[in-house]
């Protein structure tokens, strides 16, 4: 998917005073896992509530509600791993 990306900050990505495009599906895979269910008013369920986890352990129906919230969204994951804070995923 074709869109506007981010920056580290989940920012509009900006070069030369205009915005960069490009493939948006890791941007969406990270706001699906940063976002809050509730924090997108737009779509008030997206989201897997990965800062749940911090401090403790994850959520084991984390990786299922994030492949099928992305999965609605039109992007395929094919592999989740988590180890310890460490977060690695395959699209």
């Amino acid at each position: 998917m074709i869109g506007y990306l981010q920056d580290e900050n989940g920012d509009l990505m900006v070069q030369n005073g205009d915005f960069v495009r490009g493939d948006v599906k890791p941007d969406m895979v990270a706001d699906t896992l940063n976002y809050m269910p509730g924090d997108n008013k737009a779509a008030p369920q997206l989201g897997v509530g990965l800062r749940l986890a911090i401090g403790g352990k994850p959520d084991v129906f984390l990786t299922g509600r994030l492949k099928s919230q992305c999965k609605e969204q039109g992007i395929e994951i094919k592999k989740v791993l988590i180890n310890g804070s460490d977060v690695a995923i395959q699209l």
